[in-house]
């Protein structure tokens, strides 16, 4: 073969000519298929890193209305809504396309943030549970939120377990996110919850202690009144107090300080100072 070739070069020519035109044509056709493909989703993203959610938001609705269901419309589209303050409008468009993308993490975990902001609590738990146990190594990570998806999905799944009064559920659903990744913001606040409405005001104590110290990234203020509303409701005033102050020391501008101090004075009655 190789030897007709070579004694027949205008042929060859030819060949070698007319790939030449099929790789060119190939070149300058497909690349502008994509382009053409992705060119929405690329706005749309550049948008939402803006933070025009709304824009963000219109581009990719039109996007969607001329049944453009791909993975990353229908995420992105999910996103904007969400962050436009919409997750009614997010919920049948991420049901009706989450089994065909079932592959799609980000799907999951925009559905279970609608369920949540929405408050439906069992429908937040199923969505999250689901995530959790189909994608068991996932590492991915959200990059507007800049957050990993599985320790942020243990979390909500806990704050949805919380909300739901199924609080023994929530402590083991944080016990599993601590092990992934300890000292999760805001954990030991909601630990800190569980444990006070199951009962268990000790162990609540020592985890709202946690949560209220200055350097970790908790909800301090917050904390540190639940630790007051315990202690004054154990008649340790002295103690209740110093947790009151700490809150007009260290978070003036809280919206728990006014009440803070409020408390504070009704304390220094009690313990007569």
């Amino acid at each position: 073969m190789l030897k007709y070739f070579k004694e027949d070069k205008p042929r060859m020519n030819k060949l070698i000519a007319a790939a030449a035109a099929i790789v060119m044509v190939l070149f300058l056709t497909l690349p502008a298929v994509s382009y053409a493909k992705d060119s929405t989703s690329e706005k749309a993203d550049r948008l939402l890193n803006e933070k025009k959610f709304d824009e963000a938001r219109k581009l990719l609705e039109a996007e969607y209305s001329k049944n453009n269901r791909s993975s990353e419309t229908v995420k992105l589209l999910a996103e904007a809504l969400l962050l436009s303050n919409k997750p009614e409008s997010a919920i049948p468009i991420l049901e009706d396309n989450i089994q065909k993308h079932r592959e799609e993490p980000m799907l999951y975990y925009f559905l279970g943030s609608a369920y949540l902001n929405v408050s439906q609590w069992d429908k937040a738990i199923d969505i999250y549970n689901k995530l959790i146990y189909t994608f068991p190594s996932l590492d991915d990570q959200y990059p507007r939120g800049k957050v990993l998806i599985r320790p942020s999905a243990y979390f909500k799944l806990g704050f949805a377990y919380l909300n739901s009064k199924k609080y023994r559920e929530a402590l083991q659903t944080y016990e599993r996110l601590q092990k992934i990744q300890p000292n999760y913001s805001n954990i030991y606040y909601n630990i800190g919850l569980a444990h006070k409405r199951l009962g268990e005001l000790a162990e609540a104590l020592n985890a709202f202690e946690k949560d209220a110290v200055k350097d970790y990234r908790g909800w301090g203020d917050l904390s540190l009144y639940e630790l007051g509303s315990i202690y004054e409701d154990k008649k340790e005033y002295k103690e209740a107090l110093k947790k009151y102050q700490q809150i007009i020391d260290g978070y003036p501008e809280s919206i728990y300080s006014k009440t803070a101090r409020q408390k504070v004075e009704e304390m220094k009655k009690k313990t007569g100072k």
